[in-house]
């Protein structure tokens, strides 16, 4: 039986699967090959709202108990995440935070970081994303560049401690206001600002809703900082428009449903986490596994826990899910679809994933 459906990106997604690989894999016989490129050749999604805020309160209204995300084995609903994200922007609000301000997020895929992206965007603040690989030239740079008010950030990780760091950065940060742990239980012995204290703020629904009819389409919603490869990181803005055309255009291009399942981890500092991921799965109402950190052998186990429908990810990863021994122990029959964007490394038609393809006919 063929398992596969391939699809490779368009253009206005932002990436390309490597073709003559995908043939290569075809030419086995184990996997349907078909490229999408037609209108009419795609599921029909209704048209998303006009902001991210919108389309969270629509997905909530259309499968408010269906599991949207799951992390770290707690599983949060739609419901839940509007819910939460509804106090969280009171929280904000409190703050002094307004539209057109920008927060910045530093935290791996996990509940906290969608929690605060919701949360802002519905109120009209931006999120800039800043990657946990990023250090003290990178973060100076990126909150001062992008005139960050807040910086929402994990204790450390890997034994990098961000908010030392943030302490010491902050004389040459002048628009930095408040500093939030994400990952601390409420304290009554003061210290930093928390996360959990704020999504845990009192819903004031005229305030929310006052802050909510303000937002428009063309709004900010995100900035998304380059990698400095040739020069300094460079911010690339998305309005809301644009987030959720590119999520609505591959949720129609992939034809998703509330059925599909993935493993997400594709970092959400960038495109294909956030928007291919994430705002794609809103609007359809599938659900997102969070992987903190890309792991083959933690991938794998999930993937056995919670059989996927979607694989998604850099072709990097793809070279070590199917090159893993763990990987015979995996049934991957659940998967319809794999999206890979950049060129395939050889070693991903290696012989090991001709075996694990082979294994799919039986």
């Amino acid at each position: 039986m063929q398992r596969y459906v391939c699809a490779s990106f368009t253009p206005l997604l932002l990436g390309y699967a490597c073709r003559s690989a995908m043939s290569a894999l075809a030419a086995s016989g184990s996997i349907l090959l078909r490229i999408y490129h037609h209108q009419e050749d795609r599921m029909i999604i209704n048209p998303p709202p006009a902001t991210i805020g919108a389309a969270l309160r629509r997905a909530s209204q259309e499968w408010g108990h269906r599991t949207a995300y799951l992390c770290e084995q707690q599983a949060h609903s739609f419901g839940e995440a509007e819910a939460t994200s509804a106090r969280l922007a009171c929280g904000l609000l409190g703050l002094g935070l307004k539209r057109g301000d920008r927060i910045g997020v530093i935290a791996l895929n996990q509940i906290e970081w969608l929690q605060l992206f919701f949360a802002a965007t519905r109120i009209g603040i931006a999120v800039v994303g800043l990657s946990v690989r990023y250090r003290e030239n990178e973060i100076e740079h990126m909150v001062n560049d992008s005139a960050v008010k807040a910086v929402f950030t994990m204790q450390e990780c890997e034994g990098f401690d961000f908010l030392a760091m943030l302490e010491r950065l902050a004389p040459r940060m002048p628009s930095l206001q408040h500093v939030g742990l994400i990952d601390a239980p409420p304290s009554s012995e003061g210290g930093p600002l928390r996360l959990s204290v704020l999504a845990a703020t009192a819903t004031d629904s005229a305030a929310l809703a006052g802050a909510e009819a303000q937002v428009e389409s063309a709004d900010l919603a995100m900035v998304i900082y380059t990698s400095g490869t040739t020069g300094r990181p460079k911010g690339a803005g998305l309005s809301h428009h644009s987030m959720l055309a590119a999520a609505l255009a591959q949720a129609r291009h992939v034809r998703m449903t509330e059925a599909d399942h993935i493993q997400l981890a594709l970092p959400f500092n960038h495109v294909g986490g956030i928007t291919c991921g994430v705002l794609t799965f809103l609007l359809s109402g599938g659900a997102c596994e969070l992987v903190p950190t890309f792991k083959a052998d933690r991938m794998l186990a999930m993937m056995r826990q919670h059989p996927p429908t979607i694989l998604s990810g850099v072709p990097t990863m793809a070279t070590l899910l199917l090159m893993h021994p763990d990987a015979a122990e995996v049934d991957f029959s659940s998967i319809r679809l794999v999206i890979v964007g950049g060129p395939l490394p050889m070693a991903y038609c290696s012989s090991n994933c001709r075996r694990t393809c082979r294994r799919l006919r039986s």
